[in-house]
């Protein structure tokens, strides 16, 4: 029996008479993501006004307006004309037949820089040349 680790001998090659007590831990882990999701809802609202001015018939009053609508390189302006001070004059002038509305045309208020008529019809538009011909736009 001598040799028999089942009967308690302490010649048994490899074994081990001592107690070992293993304890396993576990540990439990949960994870929990929480998805959030903010949406905010913008709405924008545009309001576009068109207004149409009726230029059937020119005066004094809506002459400008009128130019307005005129590329300014057609009427030989190096800028736009609502960048000028415009100068209805309160005559007419006749131009091939027409009766028409000149407007002076004033870079800072004193340097003139154009001059154009309108026919009261709106049928032309005339500009005036560094020679002081009457040039038709249209």
């Amino acid at each position: 029996e001598s040799g028999n680790p089942a009967s308690g001998g302490d010649d048994a090659e490899g074994s081990d008479t001592g107690s070992e007590n293993t304890e396993e831990v576990t540990t439990a882990s949960t994870t929990t993501t929480v998805e959030v999701t903010t949406t905010t809802e913008t709405t924008t609202t545009t309001t576009t006004t068109t207004t149409t001015q009726d230029f059937s018939s020119i005066d004094s009053e809506n002459v400008v307006d009128y130019l307005k609508t005129y590329d300014h390189d057609s009427l030989s302006l190096p800028r736009k004309v609502d960048s000028y001070t415009a100068v209805v004059d309160s005559w007419p002038t006749i131009i091939d037949g027409k009766d028409c509305l000149c407007v002076n045309l004033y870079r800072d208020g004193s340097e003139l820089v154009g001059m154009v008529y309108v026919a009261k019809d709106g049928s032309a538009v005339y500009y005036t040349d560094e020679f002081g011909d009457h040039i038709k736009v249209n």
